[in-house]
């Protein structure tokens, strides 16, 4: 874990453009092959750099070079997430789940969003909605390692738990 810390650091360091790292990291999204070819010991350091420098935007291709050089590419898109937490710290954005029963409407994830970005005092809410039909209705956020369940399922096993604790 603290490897991908540090090479995520070393990345956010050379101020590549949000852009250029985005693009990268959806390449490596669509050819998960990729970074195991780049972290290969069969190629040497001028193959992997030239399929580099083919493929990727060139504000970026500097870092991606070092990471096959010394072998990190296999972990990228750990890199990648760490990168975006601290992207994420540095412009004051959080990062929050939202667990539904049924579908939401732009209206209600704005609420949201809103809502949150006062109570947390952020610039922006990056907030990612997931239907869960479990959840028999309501809903349930996660924040920070925190769960909000304002679930249905949530209330019953609420009051499951309170009954047996009696």
């Amino acid at each position: 874990m603290y490897g991908h810390q540090v090479c995520a650091k070393a990345l956010f360091e050379q101020n590549v453009s949000y852009e250029s790292v985005k693009a990268a990291e959806d390449i490596f999204a669509q050819n998960p092959q990729l970074s195991q070819v780049l972290s290969s010991p069969q190629f040497d350091v001028s193959e992997k750099a030239a399929v580099i420098d083919r493929i990727f935007p060139k504000e970026i291709c500097a870092f991606l070079k070092v990471m096959a050089e010394f072998g990190h590419m296999a972990d990228i898109d750990c890199v990648f997430a760490a990168y975006e937490d601290m992207r994420a710290e540095k412009n004051k954005i959080l990062k929050a789940e939202l667990f539904c029963a049924e579908p939401v409407s732009r209206e209600t994830k704005e609420k949201f969003r809103e809502t949150l970005k006062k109570k947390y005092g952020v610039n922006d809410v990056l907030l990612e909605v997931t239907e869960d039909s479990s959840l028999i209705g309501g809903y349930a956020l996660m924040v920070n390692g925190t769960l909000f369940d304002k679930s249905v399922k949530g209330t019953i096993k609420a009051l499951q738990d309170r009954l047996i604790r009696r």
